[in-house]
């Protein structure tokens, strides 16, 4: 809650030129240079540019600065208390001083300190605003508003550093929104006001694992206060940490939801915020849990182990952590040490069951892994749908143990482990889960013909009629199914009804061919066409009398069409003509 320490560069700069006991530029340059490494590094010159130079005030408020950023507050409120003794008006050495014994939790001392500072020695109220937070820290309430009331007076209530105040105060309250709000408002008068902006990442970060519907967006603006103050020093190692959590968190939801390749996309640029953040403090234990965090949910096991090893050794106390370093050493080879991290390690809730179970499955201790998944198995509801999603994935597993546990047994006990791995299966299939029926199918295939049977018809109440993989076994496995490997004896043994089906269908279409064959009526009864019929008992009707009346059915009958001449042919003689006496039909050839 405090802020963090600077090096004022630029006070330096003043300083050489001023003071008689300070160093030269020449001194001065490699110092500087050495700021820029790592806090050790500052630490080391700056310690002996000050041995140098005792009554250099400057030089001991830049070692108190440096000391507060390498991890020591003892050392750097050595420092601050020097440099106040050289100058009792240094505000700054003030402000280091104070964040140096909140660290240490001294805050009778820090306040001892605070009140060396009035109005005429603390005109920009700096001394004030940090004394207040430090009472906010210490749950001082009465010293909290004794110097918020002298901030607020010597700044004319209008410095930003009030509304950081506020925040923190809202932040003690749990009021987030408050919070937030406040800090946008320092940002907004201030906008490189650093420790608003890595405050109000944070604040964002908490908002966002409160209030799971509004996570992906309290994330992106997490991220953007943390970026935004990185920029500003690219030494901040804290927002950097911050960033790549927000990073992280994002991922994971985006994991959750689906969505593969942008959350992928998003743990890699993590990954890259937590690589700065861990060469800045390379001993970070929390940066160290969420790189491998990270590294887990990447799939990249062999990097992850070691980051979470490390976690769990320095004492980081993520309740995630021993399982998510199982898995990650399980994943990586190394089983038995995966087994002996979580050896007095006591699951306490549904999510830590399962990471157990899936730890001791991956392992092959199929009873540990199956008692775990049971356990489990009957707190998790079927509502809402994901709960469901994740009930019948236990399921799964279940038929993946008894599976595994048969393997290993014999007689009456492997027959019903092998059972209850198909009952767990069909159990999960029957209500959507669709790597269940996978499994279902090829468990039930190798049992055997019938039980492959059964497999393709239930394959069709699944996946409906169009599905060929269910038909090649329905029609491969069927006459196993009527006869039971027996033949025709085991077929009327165990299947009448399929065999006289099948036989009444067999000799429908030889008793038909037979009777088209064999009876001389036909197939149905026409026989042959008959070629002579009776004769008319009607009488017939006169010569002449049909051929009187025009039109009708006898004038077309005896009068054919006449023939064409054929040429060079002789025309018929009119002597051998016959010759009509007017009563019989006309013919072609008579007059």
């Amino acid at each position: 809650m405090s802020i963090r320490a600077r090096i004022p560069a630029l006070l330096f700069a003043a300083a050489l030129a001023c003071a008689a006991d300070a160093p030269t530029e020449a001194e001065w340059a490699p110092v500087a240079q050495s700021l820029e490494g790592s806090g050790t590094e500052a630490v080391a010159s700056i310690e002996a540019i000050t041995a140098k130079y005792p009554k250099w005030p400057d030089g001991h408020r830049a070692l108190a600065s440096a000391r507060l950023r390498a991890g020591d507050p003892s050392g750097g409120w050595k420092a601050a208390r020097t440099a106040i003794g050289l100058n009792k008006t240094d505000t700054a050495a003030a402000v280091l001083g104070l964040q140096a014994l909140a660290n240490l939790a001294r805050y009778d001392d820090a306040f001892k300190v605070a009140d060396l500072f009035n109005d005429a020695s603390d005109p920009g109220g700096t001394v004030a605003a940090q004394a207040a937070i430090t009472a906010l820290m210490a749950r001082n309430d009465q010293r909290l508003a004794d110097y918020l009331k002298a901030a607020k007076a010597r700044t004319n209530g209008a410095a930003p550093i009030l509304d950081f105040i506020t925040a923190k105060q809202a932040q003690r309250a749990k009021d987030l929104p408050g919070a937030a709000a406040a800090l946008d408002r320092a940002i907004a008068a201030k906008p490189d006001y650093r420790d608003a902006l890595y405050e109000l990442g944070r604040v964002r970060t908490v908002q966002a694992l409160q209030t799971p519907a509004q996570a992906e967006e309290m994330l992106g603006k997490a991220d953007e206060a943390f970026s935004a103050a990185a920029r500003l020093d690219h030494k901040d190692a804290d927002s950097r940490f911050g960033l790549g959590r927000a990073r992280l968190e994002l991922g994971k939801r985006l994991l959750a939801a689906g969505k593969t390749d942008p959350g992928n996309a998003k743990l890699r640029e993590a990954l890259g915020a937590l690589d700065e953040a861990l060469q800045l403090e390379p001993a970070n234990r929390d940066g160290k849990l969420w790189k491998g965090d990270a590294l887990l949910r990447l799939e990249r096991f062999d990097e992850a182990a070691p980051m979470l090893k490390q976690a769990f050794n320095a004492g980081a106390t993520d309740r995630a952590l021993p399982f998510n370093l199982s898995l990650a050493l399980s994943r990586s080879g190394k089983p038995d040490e995966a087994a002996k991290v979580l050896e007095n390690v006591e699951a306490q809730s549904d999510d830590e069951r399962l990471t157990l179970a899936i730890n001791a499955f991956n392992q092959g201790n199929w009873s540990a892994a199956q008692k775990l998944f049971t356990d489990a198995r009957d707190n998790i509801p079927v509502e809402p749908a994901e709960s469901a999603k994740r009930r019948w994935a236990v399921y799964r597993y279940l038929g993946h143990c008894a599976r595994e546990l048969a393997a290993g047994a014999e007689g009456e006990k492997r027959d019903e482990l092998i059972e209850t791995a198909s009952m767990y299966y069909k159990e999960a299939g029957n209500n959507g889960d669709f790597a269940a029926r996978h499994w279902y199918m090829h468990h039930e295939v190798q049992r055997g013909p019938l039980q492959a049977f059964e497999a393709g018809r239930q394959s069709i109440r699944w996946n409906g009629m169009w599905n060929p993989p269910a038909w090649k076994l329905l029609a491969g496995n069927y006459g196993w199914k009527i006869s039971r490997g027996e033949g025709f004896a085991g077929a009327w043994k165990h299947s009448k009804p399929h065999l006289m089906l099948w036989t009444l269908l067999t000799f429908i279409p030889i008793g038909l061919f037979l009777k088209g064959w064999l009876l001389p009526g036909g197939l149905y009864g026409g026989g042959k066409p008959k070629t002579e019929s009776k004769p008319s008992t009607r009488s017939a009707a006169k010569p002449g009398a049909a051929s009187t009346k025009p039109g009708t059915a006898g004038a077309r009958r005896s009068a054919p069409p006449p023939r064409k001449p054929v040429p060079g042919a002789k025309p018929p003689s009119r002597a051998l003509a016959p010759k009509s006496d007017g009563t019989g039909p006309k013919t072609p050839f008579s007059e």
